[in-house]
């Protein structure tokens, strides 16, 4: 039984213009204890991948799949960003 099973997928777009041979090497987001809740599988990072992760996700509270939702949302927000 594999119970619920999340995906969390993250995408970076940057400007083509002077970006060239810039690499990104990490992002940041909200404050957690990620390593214990979550499993990378890419970049690859470890060679072998144990599940489940060591701590599951609630419906609510700080271990709440919401906040999993809300990993990501750093910085102001805005209402709708349009292209010059």
């Amino acid at each position: 039984m594999a119970g619920h099973f999340v995906t969390q997928v993250v995408t970076v777009l940057v400007e083509k213009e002077g970006t060239e041979g810039v690499e990104i090497s990490a992002l940041s987001c909200k404050m957690g204890d990620w390593d214990e809740s979550i499993i990378q599988i890419w970049t690859i990072k470890k060679p072998t991948v144990h599940w489940p992760p060591k701590v599951t996700f609630t419906n609510g509270g700080p271990q709440g799949i919401a906040y999993l939702m809300d990993r990501w949302r750093i910085g102001e927000g805005v209402d709708q960003v349009t292209p010059p």
